[in-house]
């Protein structure tokens, strides 16, 4: 089963933070989204990179420069986001289809080719289940969570 890599959580959070400051009308900086979670800045700029190569966020350069989130937070899903990350990290990585092909166009279907060709389809069946479940997920509806979160949470 595929898990979520650090690019994909990367950019999930930093469409989340742009959307929250879009709808203040702000921006919000790589090293400000990075240090609100603790994580690498250099790498969440090169992930705003990525996201702004696919016009989901634009640059204002500046003091108060930073980046904004183009589309509203109820046109885009989690599904759309994960997938364009994943799809970027497979153009740096070997091509494993070509590897599947190549197996399937193998004459020998012994019993260990079936198992592995039937396991295959299931893993493929489980990756169109896992995108239909994150494509329905707005990211107007994470900010919905959030707010609900953050008004019960209490601290003594």
């Amino acid at each position: 089963m595929r898990s979520v890599t650090s690019k994909t959580e990367y950019a999930t959070l930093a469409i989340l933070e742009l959307a929250k400051a879009q709808l203040k009308n702000e921006l919000a900086s790589a090293q400000e989204i990075a240090d609100k979670y603790g994580l690498s800045s250099p790498f969440m700029g090169n992930v705003l990179q990525i996201l702004k190569r696919a016009s989901l966020v634009e640059t204002e350069r500046g003091a108060h420069g930073g980046f904004r989130l183009i589309p509203k937070p109820d046109e885009i899903t989690l599904g759309y986001v994960a997938a364009l990350i994943e799809t970027e990290e497979r153009k740096n990585r070997p091509n494993r289809s070509e590897e599947l092909a190549a197996r399937s166009r193998s004459p020998r279907k012994d019993a260990a080719s079936q198992t592995r060709d039937k396991l295959h389809e299931i893993w493929q069946n489980a990756e169109i289940k896992r995108q239909e479940y994150l494509n329905s997920i707005l990211f107007s509806d994470l900010l919905e969570r959030n707010e609900v979160e953050q008004t019960f949470n209490y601290t003594i």
